[in-house]
């Protein structure tokens, strides 16, 4: 009896890779933070040893966390982007805010970065890459440099409060 709950919370964990939400929840009743669902307490009620049960949290656990962790970027598809290229040439750099300003349409390049700028304003580039990072500071550096008037645009679209853009500026500055 003591192996079904194991298995059914093992095939339930497998059945959840790429939902972050029902992950955490998992992730929340084994580390006691909030209560378990069906599937999840047996795991904690079952007459295991609780030297088996720290062993059997911890194979349970590794690949929540590795799902949680791999599920945490935007596509790397684009992270080759020649960004110095693109802020030289100011027909290119204003191709590129136009589309994200929502005046001219975007090419399939700047259509995979205009669909992650709004949570990436709100979310301080937390899911970017390093490269998405360094792009777009380097972006935002040459918008500020010769567009200005469209990067407040940009802000004013994507920061409307103003809450964000300082918070994101820093979180790009090294990058």
């Amino acid at each position: 009896m003591d192996t079904v709950p194991c298995t059914m919370t093992s095939m339930y964990i497998q059945a959840m890779v790429g939902h972050k939400d029902e992950l955490q929840s998992v992730l929340d009743c084994f580390t006691d933070k909030k209560p378990c669902n069906d599937v999840t307490k047996h795991v904690k009620v079952s007459k295991i040893p609780k030297s088996e049960k720290i062993k059997m949290k911890f194979v349970l656990l590794l690949p929540i966390f590795l799902a949680l962790a791999g599920a945490e970027t935007y596509s790397s598809e684009n992270d080759d982007l020649d960004i110095e290229a693109v802020v030289k040439n100011l027909d290119t750099l204003k191709s590129f805010i136009d589309c994200f300003n929502d005046k001219k349409p975007c090419d399939e390049v700047q259509a995979d970065f205009k669909k992650d700028l709004p949570e990436a304003f709100q979310e301080y580039c937390g899911k970017c890459t390093a490269a998405q990072k360094h792009i777009f500071r380097k972006f935002l550096e040459g918008a500020g440099e010769k567009l200005p008037k469209d990067l407040e645009e940009l802000k004013k679209k994507y920061d409307p409060d103003s809450k964000h853009f300082a918070a994101l500026q820093a979180a790009i500055a090294n990058a």
